[in-house]
């Protein structure tokens, strides 16, 4: 598996690791190592539930 071009919340890759997206064909990594809190805000029946389902 291609390793990721840049990682969210980490300074350096981290041997856990998911893929949440790409950009001009670089793709991008959540780093797991650490515990994280994500929040989504958005309008009611703005895709909330459908968005973080999709994700994980």
């Amino acid at each position: 598996m291609h390793e990721p071009d840049a990682f969210l919340g980490a300074m350096h890759p981290t041997p856990q690791y998911g893929f949440i997206g790409e950009i001009a064909g670089r793709k991008i990594a959540l780093g797991l190592n650490e515990t994280r809190t994500i929040s989504l805000f958005c309008f009611q029946v703005g895709g909330k539930s459908y968005t973080s389902a999709a994700s994980w």
